[in-house]
């Protein structure tokens, strides 16, 4: 008779929510989605009285009566909001709607929690399929506290409330990290948010070494200058690895492996984006008397007056130190210069033909004085190599012509690369395979 009193009473109540949509602003939930809320329930202070005396009687004792009846938040504000150190809301069930309780679920930031096969545990939200209410398990596996509507938060028998019993879901919240992307020289703090108190196992990469730890933090410090990653793991649930960079950042450049002279020709650091890079130097060797525009920034503008092999370098910094010179090699052309080879068919399908071109003219001085074009019975070492500078086939011509088998290489560009091997600077061709 209770429940059936309570029903009609809770029933008048709801709709008056329902009318007022019971929305002024959005709460977050732990993924910082969107979940509509208000700041009351809109209820005369008679109801709020009468719900405050009804919802008492299901309280176990007067001890477990928390707080007095009020408008300001309902069994979901309290159960998802309050309960996790929010301020009072008062939160609708208004299904399919957008931002409603649900999201809760929805967007990972909790998830179903087997509890006739996991351990019991306290501060699970304990939704009742059959009713429009949520509920917390406390550490007694037999008590439930609840906010009945704008009556008192009480805590009661799980089996005793004016909701109807059964077709419960229990819902953990999924434990996150935080703390900085960089890890630094002298440690970094990382927080457990959502644990639930119980005990915690941390699990990290080899690139981080541990200095403490606890169930809600641990710290960390670099073990050696790479990306990372940390873990933690309590009730069954484990943490999405939270990614960082530990210790100096480690750069990679990027550029063209060919170039020519009198033409900007550009160059990148690639680092990683946790590495909280805030300086970047630039050198060339040699240098002679090649222009470098070094800003200091991540990509870098070179004009070359002079052919020849080159060694592109590039560090960074950040707030545990600079990081080693990462090298790139460069061959830089002179633009007029003519082929001392023939190489077909450019694209190139099954087969690519490179030859001595008998009708080329006398190319520019080399690096050395040795002549630039192979005589007829000096070999010349051809190297192909794909975007990334790795040599995917090698030949060598002397009289005549050599066919490099193209026929099992990914589609893309390549560099055919010619080195009389007799001091000369080496001819480059760029190549396009395409079956």
């Amino acid at each position: 008779m209770k429940k059936i009193l309570f029903a009609i009473f809770i029933c008048s109540l709801y709709s008056l929510c329902v009318q007022a949509q019971c929305y002024n602003f959005y709460v977050k939930t732990p993924k910082n989605s969107n979940v509509k809320a208000c700041t009351s329930g809109g209820y005369s202070p008679s109801q709020v009285q009468s719900a405050d005396t009804y919802s008492r009687t299901f309280a176990i004792s007067s001890s477990y009566v928390y707080e007095a009846g009020t408008n300001s938040y309902n069994c979901h504000g309290y159960a998802w909001h309050v309960k996790e150190g929010g301020s009072k809301v008062w939160i609708n069930n208004v299904r399919y709607e957008a931002n409603n309780l649900n999201t809760y679920w929805t967007d990972g930031s909790y998830s179903a929690y087997n509890y006739a096969s996991q351990p019991h545990v306290e501060n699970l939200k304990v939704f009742y399929g059959n009713d429009d209410h949520t509920a917390i398990t406390t550490s007694n596996s037999n008590i439930f506290i609840s906010k009945m509507g704008c009556g008192a938060l009480v805590g009661h028998h799980r089996d005793n409330s004016p909701y109807t019993e059964g077709n419960f879901t229990y819902y953990k919240r999924i434990p996150t990290l935080s703390g900085p992307t960089l890890v630094l020289n002298a440690g970094s703090t990382y927080t457990l948010s959502g644990g639930g108190g119980g005990t915690v196992t941390w699990t990290y990469s080899p690139s981080l070494q541990k200095l403490s730890s606890s169930n809600t933090s641990i710290t960390v410090k670099p073990n050696y200058n790479a990306a990372g990653w940390i873990q933690a793991s309590v009730g069954g649930i484990s943490t999405p690895r939270f990614e960082v960079w530990a210790g100096k950042p480690v750069v990679k450049v990027e550029g063209p492996n060919i170039g020519f002279t009198y033409q900007s020709t550009y160059f990148s650091a690639t680092v990683d984006d946790k590495a909280a890079v805030f300086d970047y130097d630039w050198t060339l060797s040699p240098v002679y008397s090649n222009l470098v525009f070094d800003n200091n920034l991540r990509f870098v503008e070179m004009v070359f007056y002079n052919s020849g092999y080159y060694s592109v370098s590039a560090r960074a910094t950040n707030a545990n130190g600079t990081g080693l010179f990462a090298q790139y090699p460069a061959i830089i052309n002179d633009r007029s210069r003519t082929s001392a080879f023939k190489v077909y068919p450019n694209p190139a399908d099954n087969e690519l033909t490179v030859s001595l071109n008998t009708s080329s003219v006398t190319p520019s001085p080399p690096l050395s004085p040795a002549a630039s074009v192979a005589p007829a019975n000096k070999s010349c070492t051809v190297y192909l190599q794909n975007a990334n500078g790795t040599t995917v086939r090698q030949s060598v011509v002397q009289t005549g012509e050599v066919r490099l088998d193209v026929s099992g290489l990914p589609n893309g560009i390549y560099y055919l690369i010619i080195d009389t091997g007799d001091g000369a600077r080496p001819e480059s061709h760029k190549i396009i395979v395409k079956h």
